[in-house]
């Protein structure tokens, strides 16, 4: 995010001290808790159908690699399931991380403002909305799907609970706004 700041038009830290300070503890915060219970919380739902894994895994592999892949696999998910805690417990532990998370950034949205550090779009912006991403999978996201129709019902719930809220219309409203489809159907980023 510093490279990118340093060749972008315009800047995505502030300049002033105290707000980049803001910057730089509010991006820990969403590294560390946020992104981490994201993706245990989609790895919980993604382990029930394992082969699904193994089918995203291999693209764009040999199918020598794809041999060896599906060889590994079941010793592989067990590995994910103990690293990353894919027990029910581990799951709500996560979504309970989330939405700890979605109510500090509401707190910063409460005052009015349109961004979480000072009066635009910043790298704080950049960093929530893509790690809220897999947890609400707004349009304009080059990999996941808007459209909740394949997903358990449960997790389909929480998608429209967080999107309900002033944090998770923040990240709908930045990819609507800086992620929009190109003619070319690609999702450049916009400054």
């Amino acid at each position: 995010m510093h490279y990118l700041d340093t060749i972008v038009p315009n800047q995505l830290y502030a300049q002033d001290p105290e707000l980049r300070q803001q910057a730089e503890t509010l991006e820990a915060l969403f590294d560390d808790k946020l992104g981490v219970a994201t993706r245990n919380w989609a790895y919980y739902y993604a382990i029930q159908q394992p082969w699904s894994i193994l089918a995203a895994w291999s693209k764009g592999i040999s199918w020598m690699e794809k041999v060896k892949s599906a060889i590994a696999f079941p010793v592989s998910t067990k590995i994910i399931k103990q690293k990353y805690n894919l027990t029910l417990e581990g799951k709500e532990a996560a979504v309970q991380d989330i939405r700890e998370v979605f109510t500090i950034v509401e707190q910063k949205l409460n005052s009015g403002q349109q961004y979480l550090v000072g009066d635009c779009f910043s790298s704080t912006d950049i960093t929530f909305a893509a790690l809220a991403s897999l947890v609400l999978r707004p349009e304009h996201h080059p990999f996941y799907d808007s459209r909740l129709a394949k997903l358990p019902a449960e997790m389909v719930a929480l998608v429209e609970e967080l999107r309900a809220t002033p944090a998770g219309e923040l990240v709908m409203r930045m990819y609507r706004e800086h992620r929009p489809v190109g003619a070319n159907g690609r999702s450049p980023l916009q400054y």
